[in-house]
């Protein structure tokens, strides 16, 4: 799999399918979108047509046949005040509609592996993706180059860049800063290293950094075994064009849990619970209102922000919108898990 990322919650990705079929493989290009808040996740995927100015690693290669994704849809909530859901329990629901190029050869086709996969998925987020550091958030002066994950070492390394932005943007974003996600029961190593272009000394390689408890679902809940870490980078200077970062993530063996950045001891600050504006749900109502300033580590949306994504909401005609659900119910294949995957989580 290759992913390239698009922002902070929308990537473009390469997979490759090497099971199933008896004699080319297949692979398909999508492009991805999550939306979160704390009770609910969606996350959808959709092929992406061919370009004349695609990268490489998006062009066909033998012998893999391009398979086309119509639409790779996940819908997982917990429980809340806005389901019916008792404590202990998720919901999760599958859209899958895709053409192969061929027949499957592995008997039954999707539905019949969904369940197994679901069973698969509910057990490692459960037992061991609290683990795993991620890349959160970034603001929209960071360009990313590479992200990859050792899972033996335990290690994300990330090189990004800070790059100058010709508008100002909206004045709340954190514009230079990138978040990760870290266990609170693990000892982590993080190292970082900022350097110029030319690798000349200058105020445009300063950083700060803050690592923080991330706060309770609810207030008076406990809270998750999770870390939010955060690097602010100053502003380029006048005659700069980037900044080069490089972030090394390493879970260690030691048996007291802390984080060292740069092999120094950091305190772990409080946070307060984040109180999203519109729950996600709402925002999801109309295709076209879909925000991706849902994260709980964000700052609230400005109401200029929000006026204005409530009347591209509004534009959208009746019509079309009647158009959208047509289209679902008849081509797309829904599958809901919530029997088998329930047990598996009380």
């Amino acid at each position: 799999m290759t992913e390239d990322l698009v922002d902070a919650h929308t990537r473009v990705t390469r997979t490759r399918f090497r099971l199933g079929w008896p004699s080319s493989p297949r692979d398909a290009i999508t492009i991805s979108k999550t939306l979160i808040d704390q009770r609910t996740l969606v996350d959808i995927s959709t092929s992406l047509p061919r370009s004349r100015h695609e990268p490489a690693y998006l062009r066909p290669a033998p012998p893999y046949v391009r398979a086309h994704v119509s639409l790779l849809a996940w819908f997982i909530q917990l429980p809340g005040s806005a389901t019916d859901l008792t404590p202990g329990k998720c919901r999760i629901t599958c859209f899958w509609s895709w053409n192969p190029k061929g027949a499957w050869a592995v008997g039954g086709g999707v539905p019949q592996h969904l369940p197994s996969l679901m069973v698969g998925l509910v057990n490692q987020v459960r037992d061991g993706s609290e683990k795993v550091p991620v890349l959160l958030d970034y603001g929209p002066e960071v360009s990313f180059g590479g992200v990859s994950y050792d899972p033996v070492r335990v290690t994300l390394s990330v090189g990004y860049a800070i790059v100058s932005e010709s508008h100002t943007g909206e004045g709340h974003v954190p514009r230079r800063q990138v978040e990760f996600g870290i266990s609170s029961t693990e000892s982590w190593d993080i190292q970082i290293h900022v350097k110029t272009q030319h690798g000349e000394e200058s105020p445009s390689t300063s950083w700060t950094s803050f690592v923080g408890q991330s706060p309770p679902i609810t207030h008076g809940g406990p809270s998750p075994k999770r870390l939010i870490v955060r690097f602010c980078h100053a502003p380029l200077t006048e005659h700069e064009e980037l900044v080069r970062v490089k972030v090394s993530i390493e879970r260690t063996s030691s048996s007291a849990s802390g984080v060292r950045i740069n092999g120094i001891p950091v305190t772990i600050e409080p946070m307060s619970v984040h109180v999203d504006k519109r729950p996600l749900l709402e925002e999801t109502a109309s295709t076209s209102g879909i925000s991706l300033r849902t994260m709980s580590t964000m700052e609230p949306m400005s109401v200029n922000r929000m006026s204005s994504e409530r009347r591209r909401s509004a534009d959208r005609s009746q019509a079309a919108g009647k158009g959208i659900a047509a289209l679902i119910k008849r081509n797309y294949i829904c599958e809901s898990f919530l029997p088998r995957c329930a047990a598996r989580l009380t």
